[in-house]
């Protein structure tokens, strides 16, 4: 019986992803795009790989590379928009944002992590007032 390295280094990097070990998880996951190619599960987990190394430009490719394929997630977006965030382009998380509060005004989800963008950039007064309206006053 043949082995799929692609499912099985996927496997190592999920796992050691789940143990906090990230550099190893990198290591596994570049494995598997390498012998598998890449698809959405791989590039979501590469996203949030480099989310937990603090390597907000890579994880920024991983997730638009990821977007491209499933365009209608939204919760890609708001990935995007964060890993934006965090590499300290506000602008840019906030244009995602608005692409994600377009499709679904009422998204509590991405009314938080829209309060959280502002936070972060210190806008504190339309945070303040995100949080309300995600929480219902």
């Amino acid at each position: 019986m043949m082995v799929n390295q692609d499912i099985v280094k996927y496997r190592q990097a999920e796992k050691s992803f789940l143990k906090q070990d990230y550099h190893q998880a990198a290591q596994q996951m570049a494995s598997s795009i390498t012998a598998g190619g890449a698809d959405s599960a791989k590039l979501n987990l590469l996203g949030d790989i480099y989310m937990a190394l603090e390597k907000y430009d890579r994880a920024l490719l991983a997730y638009a590379d990821l977007s491209s394929m499933v365009p209608e997630d939204l919760n890609v977006l708001i990935k995007l928009a964060d890993a934006y965030s965090l590499a300290g382009q506000t602008d840019m998380a906030l244009e995602f944002m608005a692409k994600v509060l377009e499709q679904r005004p009422e998204f509590r989800t991405a009314l938080l992590w829209k309060a959280r963008i502002l936070s972060r950039d210190q806008r504190f007064s339309q945070a303040i007032d995100l949080y309300y309206q995600a929480l219902g006053d």
